[in-house]
């Protein structure tokens, strides 16, 4: 059977060519891997939903030295959080912008990704 593959699409206009590996891996490339990931989360934010960026919490999460700093359940903790401002962020956008987004899959299982441009 043919195996799917995911899409190449982010919801970020961003120049990332590939994923950014702060997950797995030794802690120093982790962290600079979350500080780019902070930085490209901090830009769709200042573009999309800039009111966000007024809360203190987020402004931690997004500063480089929160990942500089973090360690052991800290570094895990910092990744949830921005995981999850990235799901909210593409939840906002998908909302405001619906003709943008495409479903793949069914009600079993899907995702929501941007429509490729021209589509």
């Amino acid at each position: 059977p043919k195996r799917w593959t995911r899409p190449r699409r982010t919801f970020v206009d961003s120049p990332l060519d590939e994923r950014l590996p702060y997950k797995k891996g030794r802690v120093a490339d982790r962290r600079q891997a979350m500080q780019l990931y902070q930085g490209h989360l901090r830009e769709i934010a200042e573009r999309e939903a800039p009111g966000i960026l007024d809360n203190a919490r987020l402004q931690d999460a997004l500063a480089s030295e929160t990942a500089e700093m973090a360690r052991g359940k800290a570094l895990k903790c910092l990744e949830d959080t921005l995981d999850g401002l990235t799901c909210a962020l593409a939840a906002w956008l998908a909302w405001r912008t619906p003709d943008a987004w495409e479903m793949i899959g069914d009600l079993n299982g899907y995702i929501f990704v941007p429509r490729a441009a021209g589509s």
